[in-house]
């Protein structure tokens, strides 16, 4: 249950964040269509090329820390893109989103199957990717009522939100173990 609340959160942000940060490049930060898909395109890239070292560095540092430290910085540089101006500091914003919110769910999915007994393995990777897509279907919405509330600007710090709720699921017993010894 712990890795299926981790991947919702992560999968959360992945889906409010792509439903979103199109518009603040195009509506806040007036950019233009092409250079918006620019900045998407960079995440992608980044998006694409980063599961195969995050699986090689969770195989070698561990599940838990990979996804702290992935979720931690996804949320910061979600939080940190509308502060971040047009240019190279934005382009490395979203670098930095495609590296680390993507190359959770390979992480997240090892993990998953490191406790599944092998005769469910194709049960639990259902559950996952049904629950993923099922409940990430929330986060656009939240995002919405934020972005009409208060601005898309604050729509897009409180996507970091969802990632940081994942490294919570994971932090948390380990601060409970902690505190119990």
């Amino acid at each position: 249950m712990g890795m299926l609340l981790i991947s919702i959160f992560r999968t959360m942000g992945q889906t409010a964040l792509m439903a979103f940060l199109p518009l603040y490049l195009t509506l806040n930060l007036k950019l233009s269509v092409g250079t918006m898909g620019m900045y998407i395109s960079t995440l992608f890239l980044f998006a694409g090329i980063a599961p195969s070292f995050s699986g090689w560095i969770s195989d070698r540092v561990g599940r838990a820390p990979m996804i702290v430290a992935g979720s931690l910085l996804s949320a910061v540089a979600i939080a940190a893109i509308p502060h971040l101006s047009p240019g190279i500091s934005l382009g490395a914003g979203c670098a930095v989103i495609g590296t680390m919110l993507w190359a959770l769910r390979p992480v997240v999915f090892a993990a998953a199957m490191e406790v599944t007994p092998p005769e469910l393995s194709g049960t639990v990777v259902g559950f996952l990717y049904t629950g993923n897509m099922g409940l990430s279907a929330i986060a656009p919405i939240l995002a919405g009522l934020i972005a009409d509330g208060y601005g898309l600007s604050v729509a897009l710090t409180f996507i970091g939100i969802f990632p940081l709720l994942a490294c919570a699921i994971v932090i948390s017993p380990l601060v409970e173990t902690a505190r119990s010894r």
